[in-house]
């Protein structure tokens, strides 16, 4: 069987169907964490699990010991109508890659969805039929859980009731109308169906949901209509169970050509850096193969060949102080944009950020290496360049030549080529008024910066060890807009810092107002093991926090859908990107403003003028003039 030429299709026989799921939790070593009752803090039992999900499932999902777990005939009868999928050997992909890899694919569009979801869509709605009850209760986003859901409930006579994301509702009329097809109740959410549905809109009005809307509403109705219960169609460990058939038929289908992939398993940045991760890992996951940190990446030829010569765990966690890696070949997925890394590590030790532990110190690449790199890409089509670093404004320190990053920016903006360029990110520390003439005078800098603000108070930023002030920044925004009037501004706020108070987050709002960010780029608070932040004891609320983040996401709306409505009849230069959905292309421009036009897959990697008809508080809409 071994020497059988393995076509381009391997298709099984019905009677080689799996008959058992694979419990994949009962041969680990080390279970995963599980589900806690968001009451009380414990693991769910079965009684308490057996209130929102069927009884079996709720089982299956507490199962850790039972390796095979017997699937139902009526299931194996269901899945006959498109099961066994075939495995498909990908030799015009591995053509166009020009690579030596054997590269498969299971293909599971055989059924109505369009995925894999069906197979746990029957297995939900088979345990909730056998338990007596009227129907099940779901959520959907872009719709395939929901159909395949739809479809399994049609099979078997149950009642459905799906929750679609609002706007996945409007903009997929084809996916909600095949649900109705086979009989489901599919409604908008947030709804005022339920009691969480009223809450969300009357909260946020005209909101167009999110998944975590469409399953409270989900959750609710199933926990409130006698004979009803709530499924899932992923995240859960039922989920995972149900899908295993995917991969016994794999292997069913390898083993009948003689096929043994071989894989190598590596974890590799920032956690991987810390010498205890890779203890974990070697110690916990054997399947890993090997371990390396941020300073290694030109040492992974060297760990392949150990794991492929000496079939042993390899890692390198050792922590370099060399200069920075250099001619390394890259592969690059897109022709029109590509990141250049101008260095490495960082000085700063924010107390909450892991980076300068794990990735070092400071160290800058060779201008002439830099320059070099960017001449290769502008000659082979590139139309935009990311400068990247974690502080690109300490650019040129740890060198022995006398440079700074707004000189390496001349440098750059001197070079024959016709593509722009950007950089991130800088530190507002760093942001000096060279840089700003710099950016001001040029032909390729876009005009647009990302000006990290973090916390608008003056308290919290000492504890965040951010060395400026509210006021310094302010000065700094100031001086750019001042330099560069339409200035794109964008900036990162963390919200909930240890300790921080309502006043706290009140001055960093008063900086959101004053500023008038194109977009902000917001978080809650995450304490990161190794840092400063993480030892401190925190008595701000996670209730607050949370209720603190909606108030800045709803104020930076309002701000957006007003200071948008400065670019109408703007003219933009944009570098189309990607297919927003049919009959749209969505681009950027240089003031890193999203922009969508009519249009096809051909525009992608093409760079025109745009004229702006509409407006957004998240993009603009236009039409190309050129």
């Amino acid at each position: 069987m071994a020497n059988r030429e393995i076509p381009y299709k391997i298709y099984l026989e019905e009677n080689e169907l799996p008959r058992q799921w694979y419990n994949v939790r009962a041969d680990m070593k080390n279970k995963p964490a599980p589900l806690l009752n968001p009451a009380t803090h414990q693991p769910c039992t079965l009684e308490e699990l057996s209130h929102v999900f069927c009884t079996e499932l709720a089982k299956q999902e507490l199962d850790d010991t039972t390796p095979y777990i017997d699937i139902p005939q009526e299931i194996i009868d269901f899945y006959k109508m498109y099961r066994p999928a075939p495995l498909v050997r990908a030799y015009c992909l591995e053509k166009a890659l020009g690579t030596p890899a054997k590269i498969y694919y299971k293909f599971e569009g055989n059924n109505t969805s369009g995925s894999h979801k069906l197979n746990s869509a029957i297995a939900q709605a088979y345990y909730a039929k056998k338990q007596g009850l009227k129907g099940v209760t779901t959520e959907t986003g872009a719709g395939q859980w929901g159909t395949a859901l739809s479809m399994a409930c049609a099979y078997l006579g149950l009642d459905c009731k799906v929750f679609m994301v609002k706007c996945s509702y409007e903009q997929k009329p084809f996916r909600r109308e095949v649900m109705r097809t086979y009989g489901a109740n599919v409604t908008p959410s947030p709804s005022m169906e339920t009691e969480v549905g009223k809450k969300i809109n009357a909260e946020f009005p005209g909101t167009t949901g999110s998944l975590g809307c469409a399953i409270s509403e989900a959750v609710e109705c199933a926990t409130t209509h006698e004979g009803y219960r709530y499924v899932l169609g992923s995240v859960l460990s039922q989920v995972l169970l149900h899908q295993t058939v995917i991969g016994l038929e794999t292997k069913t289908a390898c083993e009948k050509y003689g096929i043994k992939p071989d894989m190598i398993i590596g974890l590799c940045g920032c956690m991987a850096q810390e010498p205890a991760t890779a203890e974990k890992i070697k110690r916990s996951y054997r399947h890993v193969d090997m371990v390396f940190g941020t300073f290694a990446s030109k040492e992974l030829p060297r760990l392949m060949y150990e794991v492929l010569t000496e079939r042993k765990f390899a890692v390198d966690t050792a922590e370099r102080a060399e200069e920075c890696p250099e001619d390394i070949p890259a592969v690059r997925t897109e022709k029109y944009k590509a990141g250049v890394s101008i260095m490495y590590g960082c000085n700063n030790f924010c107390s909450y950020c892991i980076v300068p532990y794990v990735r070092g110190r400071e160290r800058s690449r060779k201008p002439e290496k830099i320059l070099e790199e960017i001449r290769a890409l502008a000659a082979d089509g590139c139309r935009e360049i990311m400068l990247l670093g974690q502080n690109v404004n300490s650019y040129g320190r740890n060198l022995e030549e006398d440079i700074n990053f707004p000189e390496l920016l001349r440098r750059i903006d001197a070079l024959d080529g016709d593509f722009r360029v950007r950089f991130m990110s800088p530190h507002p520390k760093d942001a000096t008024e060279e840089l700003f003439d710099v950016m001001a005078n040029s032909r390729k800098i876009c005009r647009s910066i990302h000006l990290p603000l973090q916390s608008g108070s003056n308290r919290i930023l000492k504890e965040m060890n951010r060395r400026y002030t509210a006021e310094k920044y302010m000065e700094i925004v100031e001086c750019a807009r001042k330099k560069m009037p339409g200035l794109s501004i964008t900036t990162d706020i963390i919200v909930g810092f240890p300790n921080e108070t309502y006043e706290d987050f009140q001055e960093t709002m008063k900086i959101v107002r004053a500023v008038k960010y194109d977009n902000i780029f917001s978080f809650i608070y995450s304490k990161r093991s190794g840092t400063k932040a993480a030892l401190m004891e925190d008595k701000t609320s996670e209730e607050d926090k949370g209720k603190w983040f909606r108030e800045l996401l709803a104020a930076q709306r309002e701000i957006s859908d007003e200071h948008y409505k400065r670019f109408l009849g703007a003219e933009f230069e944009v570098l189309f990107e990607s297919v927003y959905k049919d009959g749209l292309i969505s681009g950027k421009s240089g003031e890193f403003i999203i922009t969508l036009v009519n249009g096809d897959e051909s525009l992608i990697g093409t760079m025109h003028r745009v004229r702006v008809t509409k407006t957004h508080n998240w993009a603009v809409e236009g039409e190309i003039i050129d």
